[in-house]
């Protein structure tokens, strides 16, 4: 089961409109006034800004670093164009993975990426 959460107006093509009468709901009464769709909408972008502070809060980082199967393990991650392999030694105040690079052997924050393997 898929649960779809659709802000704003649905595409004006035939099959999206067919695909989603099928499978779309509308839990309101009545269409919502001006002023309660702002309220929605301020209170939704109030939310996604709270979140932001979430992943450096420090009790978070910490659960998070303690739960974190990728630690100690030699990884491939892909940054980019850049394919990396290191160890990952331990969570950055910005929740970054630091890794310890296998050609540099120098200790490296890796702000974004995927991680493509992990080594047994």
């Amino acid at each position: 089961m898929q649960l779809l959460l659709v802000l704003g107006s649905i595409c004006s093509s035939k099959i999206s409109r067919t695909r989603f009468k099928k499978t779309a709901g509308n839990l309101l009464t009545a269409a919502p006034s001006e002023t309660i769709r702002q309220q929605f909408f301020i209170t939704l972008i109030s939310q996604l800004y709270q979140s932001c502070f979430t992943y450096t809060n420090l009790k978070f980082l910490s659960d998070y670093k303690r739960h974190l199967m990728l630690m100690d393990h030699r990884i491939q991650l892909q940054l980019g164009r850049s394919v990396i392999t290191g160890t990952v030694t331990d969570i950055n105040q910005l929740g970054q993975l630091v890794i310890v690079d296998a050609t540099t052997h120098q200790h490296r924050s890796i702000p974004a990426g995927e991680v493509t393997k992990v080594f047994p």
